[in-house]
């Protein structure tokens, strides 16, 4: 069902109110509990999409019909596609992790830290 669809029928119930504030007290909480957010939706992101947008799909493919004979075009090209996101996974991980930390050292003082990024 329509998201907004939901919201026109809990509005004209009258119930609106507190489910909308429920939300917004949700989200405002999740945002004063996690200052960093930004870079822990960057750290989660490169992990998961990776993962589940291009590292899976194939590896999965291949272990489902592998017992019916893939031809060898196939199972390069799933190859390629894991190795493509498991590159995207390493680096964008590494990058999420170097700024986490730059931001702590910066947050910290500690201007000398080997992993500052300029």
């Amino acid at each position: 069902m329509n998201v907004g669809l939901q919201l026109q029928e809990l509005e004209a119930a009258g119930s609106c109110g507190p489910f909308l504030c429920g939300v917004c007290s949700r989200q405002g909480g999740l945002a004063i509990l996690i200052p960093e957010l930004d870079l822990v939706i960057s750290l989660v992101g490169s992990v998961s999409s990776s993962f589940l947008a291009l590292i899976f799909p194939p590896l999965l493919e291949l272990v489902a019909f592998h017992a019916e004979g893939l031809s060898p075009l196939v199972t390069i090209k799933n190859v390629v596609i894991s190795v493509v996101g498991l590159v995207g996974f390493l680096t964008g991980t590494y990058i999420a992790i170097v700024e986490i930390i730059a931001r702590n050292a910066l947050k910290h003082g500690d201007a000398s830290s080997s992993y500052l990024v300029q």
